[in-house]
């Protein structure tokens, strides 16, 4: 693989984890001033420092660095032919971005500095951030590699770049806090880019632009960039990645809301380390209201082959719920288990009367016993 420019230093780096049976461990991605120790099956985490990412800055003493044309500060750097967003330093030196009126997938970038750990490139990244007075509501993610062609003509041409999205922030509810900290795993978006990484990889963050989810934002907001690190990850055994979701939903504390879904939407998880012997898959979720009426779960395998499981909850008269699942009972040539998803409320196969509602997962795990 070549992952371009590489970097050698490298400090310990902390995050959260939730520990289950079988070796299992469910990383959140949540809101926090500072990012806790690992624990238990995530093992090693390791925070790779780019040469030149933390030297000392000196404080801008010349007015115009401080003025809305600045395009670059402390390694972010505005995406081309973007007018949309302003970079500058505040009073204590911090990286501020205001923007207003953003059009459709403006972004910002940074450097992402890939390296190797005991042997393991880098496959996670930490972002940290304050969400000023909660006025962003989406931001997406994505790895940009390199230059991919010249799109449009004239004064309307651009370069696009290979690129792939790794994960999306959203505020579900206004925060005490404006910290926000998210570790995000980007092994697979590693994969996809394979050659398309000659001059490293940047980190792009398109900060209420991204014209999928134009509905949630009002295209205004600042916000305070405080750092990026790379991180190298040993998961334990089925490791659960944190969940992903698609437009329709909110996560927020492990509780899904929605309302007014798309069919087939739906929020996912990748598994790390698959140990066949724990062929049963364990779900325990809370129905809020008894709201939720079905839960579709779709087990799939490294070569896309699925395990495909329903759930009538309107058969339940009980919110608080444990169910366990023998993934080979509903296919037995699955083989290596690589994610799991649920589909709550969005299969147009079944009949659903209300697609709104809310559901908390107490936990999801596998294990190599029955209950």
């Amino acid at each position: 693989m070549s992952i371009g420019k590489v970097s050698g230093k490298r400090k310990v780096a902390t995050s959260v984890t939730i520990a289950a049976v079988c070796g299992l461990s469910i990383l959140f991605m949540d809101n926090y001033d500072t990012i806790e120790g690992f624990t238990n099956n995530v093992v090693n985490s390791t925070s790779l420092v780019k040469s030149d990412s933390h030297t000392n800055i000196d404080k801008l003493k010349n007015t115009s660095d401080t003025s809305n044309t600045i395009s670059k500060v402390k390694e972010w750097n505005i995406g081309e032919k973007s007018n949309d967003y302003n970079l500058s330093y505040n009073e204590n030196n911090e990286v501020l971005l205001k923007f207003s009126n953003t059009q459709n997938n403006t972004y910002i970038t940074k450097e992402v500095p890939l390296s190797y750990v005991d042997g393991e490139l880098t496959n996670s990244l930490s972002l940290k951030f304050k969400n000023i007075n909660n006025s962003i509501s989406q931001i997406s993610f994505y790895l940009q590699g390199d230059e991919k062609m010249l799109v449009g003509s004239g004064d309307n041409q651009y370069m696009e770049y290979f690129e792939e999205k790794i994960g999306d922030y959203k505020l579900e509810n206004s925060n005490k806090s404006d910290a926000i900290n998210m570790t995000i795993d980007i092994e697979e978006s590693l994969k996809e880019l394979e050659g398309h990484m000659t001059n490293g990889v940047r980190l792009a963050m398109r900060v209420e632009s991204d014209s999928d989810y134009q509905d949630l934002y009002d295209r205004q907001g600042e916000m305070i960039l405080e750092s990026v690190e790379a991180l190298s990850i040993k998961y334990g055994e089925n490791t659960l990645t944190p969940w992903a979701y698609t437009n329709g939903y909110n996560i927020n504390n492990n509780v899904v809301t929605y309302e007014n879904l798309n069919d087939f939407e739906n929020i996912s998880s990748e598994v790390k380390n698959y140990n066949p012997r724990c062929r049963y898959f364990n779900l325990e979720i809370k129905n809020i209201d008894n709201s939720v009426e079905n839960i579709v779960i779709n087990v799939y395998g490294k070569n896309n082959e699925v395990a495909n499981i329903n759930i009538d909850l309107t058969k339940k008269s009980k919110t608080d719920l444990s169910f366990q699942y023998d993934i080979l009972e509903y296919n037995n040539k699955l083989g290596n288990i690589e994610k799991v998803e649920l589909l709550v409320d969005s299969n147009p196969y079944n009949t659903i009367t209300n697609r709104s509602g809310q559901l908390e997962i107490v936990s999801a795990y596998f294990s190599s016993f029955e209950k």
